[in-house]
C-alpha cells in the first residue's frame, strides 16, 4: 500500500507523508506503524483521532442515591402499634364475655372478630409492604454498593489498571501513567559510542514483569547505539505503552507519554535504516520483532519503537527500522498487548517500563 498523507490526531486534516508538524494547527503528526492511510480512503480504526473517555459511559451509577426505607420502618411501626390497640380491647372483651382465647391468640381474635380493619391494615398488610420494599431496594443496589443483580455483568480492568499503577509507584514513577518522570529532550542525536564486535541485550522491567531484547548493532549500529544512550540515560524510565492495538503491537517511547504531537521525540531525529523484504509467505516482522516507530519514513526516527505481537504486524511493509528481538518473556509482552484497545489511545490498561538495563558481551 502506497501512503500519500498522515491524518492529524488534533485538527483531522491531511499532511504530506513525511511531515513532522500539521500545516494546519502546528502539532507534531502521530508516529507508528501504519499511522498513516492510503489517499482517499477512510481511515482506520487505530488512526482516528481519539476521544476523551466519559465518566458516565464507564460506569452506569455515576451518581448513586442509597435507597432509604427508614421512613418506611418507622410509619410501620407507628401505625402498627396503634393499629394493635383496638385488636387487644377487642380481644379482651371477647375475654370478659367467656371466650377462651389465650395468650396472643387473644390478639388474633380481635383483629378477625370484625370492627379492627385498621388492626388488620396496619398490624399485617403495612409489615408484608415493608418487606417487599426492602427486598427490591436491595435487589436495585447499584453495583457500588457491593451488590450485584444477577442479571448484571462486572468488570475486573479497574481493578487491573490499579493493579499496574501501584506497581509502578512503588518503583517511584508518578501515580498516572500519562506522566512523564522526567521529560529529557537532547538537541542532537549521540556519538557512536557502542562496538559493534559486542552483543547488547536490553532487560526491559515493566509493571507486570521483565522481558530481554536482543539488539542487533551489526544490521543498524546507529539505532541501536541511539536505544542504549537513551537506556543509560533513563529515558525510558516510566515510559508508558501508550498504543496498544491487540493482534498488532505495543508501542512505547514517547517522551510525553503521547503517541505524537509536541514532546513526543527525544529533541532530534535521525534516519535509520529499513529491512529487506521478506520473501513470499514469510512475516516480514515476526512476533518480537522490535522496530522504530515513524511518522511516514525512517528520517523521522526518534525515541518511539513498537514490538510486534500479531497477524497485523507480521503483515507490516518493510518501512520500519528493524533494531531487536525479544528473546525471553515474551508472555510478558502478550499480557501487554492483549492489554490494549481497537484504537490503541489509550489502551484498556496502560502498563508502563519500570527500566531498561543495557548488558554486553
Amino acid at each position: 500500500m502506497t501512503f500519500n498523507y498522515i491524518t492529524c490526531p488534533t485538527c483531522g486534516t491531511q499532511q504530506a507523508m513525511g511531515s513532522r508538524f500539521c500545516g494546519s494547527c502546528g502539532n507534531q503528526l502521530p508516529f507508528g506503524p501504519e499511522s498513516q492511510t492510503a489517499f482517499g480512503s477512510q481511515p482506520s480504526d487505530p488512526q482516528q483521532p481519539y476521544q476523551p473517555i466519559n465518566p458516565t459511559s464507564y460506569y452506569p451509577h455515576t451518581n448513586p442515591e442509597q435507597p432509604s426505607y427508614i421512613p418506611t420502618v418507622l410509619v410501620t411501626l407507628f401505625f402498627g402499634i396503634f393499629g394493635l390497640i383496638p385488636a387487644v380491647r377487642h380481644s379482651q372483651m371477647a375475654k370478659s364475655r367467656g371466650y377462651s382465647q389465650k395468650g396472643y391468640w387473644w390478639i388474633f381474635g380481635g383483629i378477625l372478630g370484625g370492627q379492627t380493619v385498621l388492626g388488620i391494615l396496619f398490624a399485617v398488610i403495612l409489615p408484608l409492604v415493608f418487606v417487599t420494599s426492602v427486598a427490591n431496594s436491595i435487589n436495585n443496589l447499584p453495583n457500588n454498593y457491593g451488590i450485584t443483580p444477577s442479571s448484571s455483568s462486572t468488570t475486573t480492568t479497574p481493578s487491573s489498571s490499579s493493579a499496574a499503577d501501584a506497581v509502578a509507584q512503588k518503583a517511584g514513577c508518578p501515580s498516572s501513567p500519562t506522566t512523564p518522570l522526567k521529560p529529557m529532550s537532547f538537541s542532537s542525536p549521540p556519538p557512536m559510542t557502542i562496538n559493534t564486535s559486542l552483543n547488547y541485550t536490553a532487560v526491559v522491567n515493566t509493571d507486570i514483569g521483565t522481558f530481554d531484547i536482543a539488539l542487533n548493532a551489526k544490521n543498524d549500529p546507529k539505532t541501536v547505539n541511539n536505544f542504549v544512550f537513551l537506556a543509560n540515560k533513563g529515558y525510558y524510565n516510566c515510559n508508558a505503552f501508550m498504543r496498544v492495538i491487540p493482534g498488532f503491537m505495543a508501542q512505547t517511547g514517547s517522551r510525553n507519554q503521547t503517541n505524537g504531537g509536541s514532546g513526543s521525540d527525544p529533541g532530534y531525529s535521525y534516519t535509520g535504516s529499513v529491512p529487506p523484504k521478506a520473501p513470499a509467505g514469510t512475516p516480514q516482522y515476526p512476533n518480537g520483532s522490535v522496530a522504530m516507530a515513524n511518522s511516514g519514513s525512517t528520517s523521522s526516527n526518534g525515541s518511539q519503537f513498537f514490538i510486534v505481537d500479531g497477524s497485523s504486524g507480521n503483515s507490516l511493509p518493510p518501512n520500519y527500522t528493524l533494531f531487536g528481538h525479544v528473546t525471553s518473556g515474551m508472555s510478558v509482552v502478550n499480557k501487554i498487548v492483549a492489554d490494549g484497545s481497537a484504537n490503541g489511545v489509550p489502551p484498556t490498561v496502560t502498563h508502563r517500563i519500570l527500566s531498561i538495563k543495557i548488558q554486553s558481551s
